[in-house]
């Protein structure tokens, strides 16, 4: 007679391990005559095995010269002669950025790529005039332990502001917003 012994191995074929993640990031946006030094940061919350709601809040600063119309320039002028409206000098205009969106990332390996897109909110006047935008996103983390990452993200979407011709010669009220930024990602 004879016997047959077998043996049997489970291969861990690398399931995805979806997890809270804080994204901590800086780069760079264009949007019409302006450029903007950004930086921010998000939360990804998992709600299925490869989907995330994603939650953001960015600043955008920029350094322009503040340009007024001639009737607005007799009057601040004239009262205040040492404005920056007045003096044509540089200066640093900041805004936030509020946008909430989905994700679908792949994070099973140590490279994890991404899709999603967002829903965001940007108030860019004194009295909160807030532009309304959609963007597309895309990047990747790639994972340097089971906790920590280095993040590259792209987006690529527009904004919409009545008054966006009010803030500088030049400007309409809508536009593409072309965004790169690199940063961290830690997972919880």
């Amino acid at each position: 007679s004879s016997s047959r012994t077998g043996s049997s191995a489970t291969i861990d074929t690398g399931r995805n391990d979806p997890r809270i993640g804080l994204t901590l990031r800086g780069g760079y946006s264009h949007f019409q005559p302006l450029n903007f030094v950004t930086y921010g940061g998000g939360l990804k919350i998992p709600v299925a095995d490869a989907a995330f709601i994603d939650v953001g809040l960015g600043g955008l600063s920029t350094r322009r010269v503040v340009e007024v119309g001639e009737a607005a320039k007799r009057t601040i002028c004239e009262t205040s002669p040492d404005d920056v409206r007045c003096t044509g000098e540089p200066v640093w205009n900041s805004i936030a950025n509020f946008s909430l969106g989905l994700t679908y990332q792949n994070t099973s390996r140590k490279v994890r790529p991404y899709l999603g897109g967002d829903v965001t909110l940007t108030p860019y006047t004194e009295k909160f005039n807030t532009a309304l935008g959609l963007q597309a996103r895309g990047g990747a983390d790639l994972m340097v332990t089971d906790s920590f990452g280095l993040n590259l993200n792209g987006t690529l979407g527009f904004w919409y502001g009545k008054q966006f011709p009010t803030i500088q010669d030049g400007m309409n009220p809508i536009g593409l917003v072309p965004a790169m930024s690199l940063g961290t990602v830690i997972l919880f």
